[in-house]
């Protein structure tokens, strides 16, 4: 099983291959509360409101509540920062099935700013926690519906206010692959079935598509599509084995340690999305 920094460092890679920043504060690998850290239930977002980055006080703590006060940081410029891989104190007393500072991740995001603003539009990172999220869920093996705002897991309700922004808007931000910094495609949320579907759908088209230049009805030396045919067949014999297998080997219907899947679910994807734009070619 994959260590909570293991889990961390693989999320914090998908950040950085989309675009977005990361930093590593000292001692994060090691650092928290003393307390067992199993986090499996879900990630609590919560919002620091204050308009400076104030990395020290999470990582230290306040007069009435020692640190860690989360697992993830996000700057006011949408840097990513990883603040403490071991159980940290911000959840504090949650609803019955939300996490807890025991079984959840949790991440503090600068703002709002001003302070007493509202929206997506009072969080100059917004963009970033929503594709950060993406990530974060992709490495866990997660859907959105384990996204839970502060505001939402606190007991007894009414007790946190954070973050201040529609949970169910960014909930579905987050299920698109996020909304900014590099952000995502469709494929990095599908389901299998959904992924099923379109490509099926797609490679049904191919031979009304490819009546001329592939390879079948002119001799070989005369196809002249971007994408010969022989390739293109190979490559959507290779999807349709990959769909097969994507449902347990993609990291998320399974946990991350059982994925014995040969390619990356970024690699099928990738592929998938290559050939659908071969097919929309015109033939």
């Amino acid at each position: 099983m994959p260590s909570t920094a293991d889990r961390m460092r693989k999320a914090a890679n998908l950040m950085v291959a989309r675009g977005l920043r990361v930093q590593y504060s000292s001692g994060w690998e090691s650092r928290g509360t003393g307390y067992s850290f199993n986090p499996s239930v879900g990630f609590v977002d919560h919002h620091t409101a204050a308009t400076t980055d104030i990395d020290n006080v999470l990582i230290n703590g306040r007069s009435d509540l020692p640190g860690p006060l989360c697992h993830w940081a996000l700057h006011k410029d949408g840097t990513w920062v990883l603040i403490a891989a071991g159980c940290a104190n911000h959840a504090g007393q949650s609803h019955p099935g939300a996490p807890t500072n025991q079984t959840g991740w949790g991440c503090e995001a600068t703002g709002p700013i001003p302070l007493d603003n509202y929206g997506p539009d009072a969080f100059p990172n917004y963009a970033a926690y929503s594709t950060g999220m993406a990530c974060i869920l992709e490495a866990e093996g997660w859907s959105p519906s384990k996204i839970w705002g502060h505001k939402e897991s606190a007991s007894p309700s009414g007790r946190k206010i954070d973050p201040s922004f529609d949970m169910n808007d960014f909930r579905a931000s987050v299920g698109t692959g996020g909304t900014g910094g590099g952000g995502g495609d469709w494929f990095d949320m599908a389901t299998e079935a959904q992924l099923d579907a379109i490509v099926k759908k797609h490679c049904d088209r191919i031979y009304g598509l490819l009546s001329y230049g592939d390879g079948q009805n002119v001799g070989a030396d005369k196809d002249t599509h971007p994408n010969n045919f022989k390739r293109t067949r190979s490559e959507i014999a290779d999807v349709r084995s990959l769909v097969d297998l994507v449902r347990v080997g993609d990291g998320r219907d399974v946990p991350v340690s059982a994925d014995t899947h040969q390619e990356s679910v970024k690699t099928v994807r990738q592929l998938c999305l290559d050939i659908l734009a071969a097919l929309d070619e015109p033939s």
